[in-house]
């Protein structure tokens, strides 16, 4: 995000590193996978010029403007963990690195951080890393894995994995002009697999140069020491200005060519002079050779050898108290997996300390610097094992922003009039110093407002795109950092569909929003036994556009008949008629999503087994347990559970017994059941006297019938009411659409929380007119914070229309919107509906009576 005000000399890449177990060789997702990782980063990133960068006379990305240089020298770029391009899975800023976790082990979970680099169109050479590895949950050494863009064959190029954190990569592909886009940026990401548990402390990149065709001298001084498991290597390091590291060879029997069938070459180069070789065994012969930032190799050392010992090695785990640091200020490094421990505390190759029992030592911060320690883990004989870690120091740190939004996409329907809203903070940005001042650009062209200490901002989105917000926090020394986040704006263009089943369905289905995702509970009628009863469907992504195989509940015939799916205790839940013996029944999912049958694996539970049960059932979660209301022989029955879990998932939990809220024998067969002002209420059609009614209960339960008012008030005034009744708690307030017999669909909202009596109810506003309009089937819900409803349509044909209010309170509608059906509008679909609020839009159940289909229908947009 910024460059770095430390003294990052090239040197840093010479410091002492660690053994590794691996050998790696680059696989091609297109090849095959990694051994246990799914090489899969997706295609290669299709590069754009940011908002806010400008081209170099050579039309490359000019690092300057590219916000995130942290540059070593000229021909060096150093990235931060926390300057991650784009991160997935589990990632945690940890002051100046990124923490990246993958579960526990063997749960195959993956998290990785993908940076984009500006090298102004010259070649990567080497690619190296500093990482700091954490042991998984059951003790195993961590690793990780890396790859870059290869833009040459349109894929990436894989390496790994390492349990090695301070690996050097020699790019053979460099001279060929692969790993940079055509904006001159090259691509690396790191992934964290399987459990595996490490902190990104930075990833730097070394230009190729081709004018440099010389290689460095030839290592001296090589000598190995056998220990149980590997081989022990030290040398004399190679003054070079432009080395990047030493290549180490290994066979089971000497050599001279490094060529040569049957030697091996470790696949990264070693940074510093000492490397524990692992994973080998019997007589090994080794030579080490040095390579340049260009990729010239010297000739290779001394060929020596060395009898391995038998047996596995320790496995050293060495943490740091902190990733980063001021000048001279302790940082405590934790050494741990062996008895005894020599301390390189400086990162120069030297151990300062030997023999130390504790495990516990202090890094030597004097010098600022990317600063390597390293531990050296003994048994006091030949159990050997190495460890280091990476850490920043500095005069001063520079500050790491943070930038978050209560929402990063949305729709809009009329930008203008309603445009989407973004809330923005900088809260979670930090600092070594005490205060951070915060600088915006939110309409994604860089242009930054003057600086102040507010760290929270919004911004309305008038027009579709995607635009790059952006802020940066600026520390009292000056230093600067940058975060963006982008914001998708789409324009919505109509409704689409989606349809839950082959078969034919029912009329009866309901639609609830189960763990962020739409679902659907509904009546199949076969074709074949297995094929009738009760079914659930849960959509395969947020929006609805994917939907799998229907759940089976209860196939039965005749069961599943006025469902009512809702979520009770976090998790999804069905009242349902049985149809042979009429009585509600019960059922609630184990999970929170229900998505298999082995999550619906409680029993159902028979509520009530009254003559009959007709029509619409209503759930709810009533202040932490599930209550149900239903229509029988024109009066209503209300039953709540009281079990201490709140999940209704047994039939002592529906101990009370249901009570009949209104027993005047005239209600109409769908009474509406929702929570107003914290009681439940019904709202309903009186058939007598035609009148939409209103019954709210005196206490948060409802439990006693001593609760419920014995006159419900009427909210249709004058009105004659012949259709539908719906109840909603809009902006603090219970309000009631209904059909009445002027031929129009109308709505009113009480003026007070309750709605108590008559006087609360103004005359209602006129949503839409026509006969017909609404008069069966139609839903009110709250919708982005507005009152919407959705409604059957005669005007110009049998179709389901949507509106929505202006404004919170429904004082004023908005355009009418079609919404079914979709190919072919001679076509009927408009009953059952159920219309709910899908991140601010909505989404809508129909049965599609020509296809006999349970129907889903949310907002289409352009992009």
């Amino acid at each position: 995000m910024h460059r770095i005000l430390i003294p990052l000399m090239i040197i840093a890449l010479f410091a002492v590193s660690c053994g590794g177990n691996a050998t790696p060789v680059p696989v091609q997702p297109g090849q095959g996978a990694l051994t246990d990782m799914p090489a899969d980063n997706g295609a290669i990133p299709e590069d754009s010029l940011l908002p806010w960068e400008s081209l170099n006379e050579n039309g490359f990305v000019d690092p300057a403007t590219a916000r995130r240089s942290t540059a070593i020298n000229e021909n060096s770029e150093f990235w931060r963990g926390v300057d991650a391009w784009q991160v997935a899975g589990s990632t945690t800023n940890v002051g100046q690195a990124l923490r990246l976790d993958s579960g526990s082990a063997g749960s195959g979970e993956r998290s990785s951080a993908t940076y984009r680099i500006p090298l102004t169109g010259e070649n990567p050479a080497i690619l190296s890393t500093d990482i700091n590895l954490r042991k998984r949950d059951d003790d195993s050494a961590s690793g990780f894995y890396i790859s870059i863009a290869n833009f040459e064959t349109g894929r990436w190029d894989w390496f790994g994995q390492y349990s090695d954190g301070r690996i050097r990569l020699s790019l053979s592909e460099a001279a060929t002009g692969n790993y940079i886009s055509g904006l001159g940026n090259a691509f690396v990401s790191v992934v964290a697999y399987n459990g595996s548990s490490f902190d990104i402390v930075g990833v730097s990149l070394n230009q190729f140069d081709p004018a440099d065709a010389t290689a460095p001298p030839a290592p001296s001084g090589l000598s190995l020491a056998a220990r149980v498991g590997a081989v022990e290597m030290q040398w004399n390091g190679v003054i070079a200005a432009d080395l990047a590291g030493y290549a180490i060879y290994y066979s089971d029997k000497t050599f001279v060519n490094p060529g040569s069938a049957g030697v091996k070459k470790l696949n990264y180069l070693e940074g510093g002079t000492r490397h524990l070789l692992s994973g080998v065994s019997g007589t090994v012969f080794v030579a080490v050779s040095a390579v340049d930032l260009s990729g010239n190799e010297s000739a290779i050392s001394s060929v020596e050898s060395t009898a391995v010992i038998a047996g596995d090695g320790p496995v050293l785990e060495l943490l740091a108290g902190s990733t980063e640091g001021i000048v001279g200020e302790p940082i405590t490094l934790t050494a741990s997996g062996s008895p005894a421990f020599d301390w390189d505390l400086d990162g120069d190759g030297t151990f300062e300390v030997t023999g130390d029992v504790s495990g516990s030592q202090l890094a030597d911060t004097g010098k600022a610097g990317i600063l390597r320690p390293a531990v050296r883990g003994s048994d006091g004989a030949t159990a050997v094992a190495l460890g280091a870690v990476s850490l920043i120091i500095a005069q001063d740190l520079p500050p790491v922003a943070v930038l978050t939004a209560n929402r990063l996409r949305g729709a809009i329907i009329n930008g203008e009039t309603s445009p989407l809203s973004v809330n923005f903070s900088a809260g979670q940005s930090y600092d070594d110093g005490p205060t951070l001042d915060f600088a915006w650009a939110l309409t994604g062209d860089a242009s930054f407002g003057p600086a102040g200490p507010a760290d929270s901002n919004s911004y309305q989105y008038s027009k579709s795109g995607v635009f790059v917000a952006m802020i940066r926090a600026e520390d009292s020394a000056g230093q600067v950092a940058y975060a963006q986040l982008p914001i998708s704006v789409e324009q919505v263009t109509g409704f689409r569909a989606s349809f839950l089943c082959d078969n034919p369905a029912g009329l009866f289905g309901s639609l609830a929003i189960v763990d962020g995702h739409p679902a659907v509970a509904f009546r199949r009628f076969g074709p074949g036994a297995a094929l009738d009863g009760l079914f659930y469907n849960r959509a395969l992504d947020s929006e609805g556009k994917l939907w799998g195989e229907p759940v089976p509940l209860q196939t039965q015939p005749n069961w599943g008949d006025f469902a009512c799916l809702a979520v009770i205790a976090g998790n999804p839940a069905i009242a349902y008629n049985n149809g042979n013996v009429p009585g509600i029944c019960y059922i609630r999912a184990s999970s929170s999503t229900g998505q298999t049958l082995a999550d619906w694996n409680n029993a159902p539970v028979v509520l009530t087994t009254p003559a009959f049960a007709s029509e619409e059932i209503e759930l709810i979660d009533l202040n932490g347990n599930p209550a149900v209301v239903w229509f029988d022989s024109g009066d209503i029955w209300f039953q709540r559970a009281t079990s201490a879990a709140g999940t209704g998932d047994n039939a002592g939990d529906w101990g009370d017994p249901a009570i009949e809220i209104y027993n005047a024998g005239n209600a109409d067969v769908r009474p509406d059941f929702k929570i107003i002002d914290g009681n439940p209420a019904v709202a309903f059609r009186q058939s007598a006297a035609n009148q939409a009614m209103y019954l709210r209960a005196t206490s948060s339960t409802g439990a006693s019938a001593l609760d419920w008012p014995g006159v419900p008030v009427v909210v249709s005034a004058a009105h004659t009411v012949t259709g539908r009744v719906n109840l909603e708690f809009v902006s603090g307030a219970p309000a009631v659409s209904y059909y009445e017999s002027g031929n129009s669909l109308r709505y009113t909202r009480a003026n007070t929380s309750t709605g108590s009596i008559a006087a609360d109810w103004p005359l209602s506003t006129v949503i839409d007119e026509g006969f017909g309009q609404g008069t069966t089937w139609h839903d009110l819900a709250m919708v982005g914070g507005r009152p919407a409803i959705a409604y059957e349509d005669f005007q110009s044909g049998q179709h389901t229309k949507y509106r929505r209010a202006n404004n919170s309170t429904g004082s004023s509608w908005g355009e009418e919107w079609h919404v079914a059906p979709q190919n072919d509008w001679q076509d009927s679909a408009y009953m059952r509906i159920d219309l709910e609020d899908l991140n601010g839009f909505p989404a809508i159940y129909v049965h599609h009576q020509n296809f006999d289909r349970p129907s889903f229908y949310t907002f289409d947009t352009e992009l």
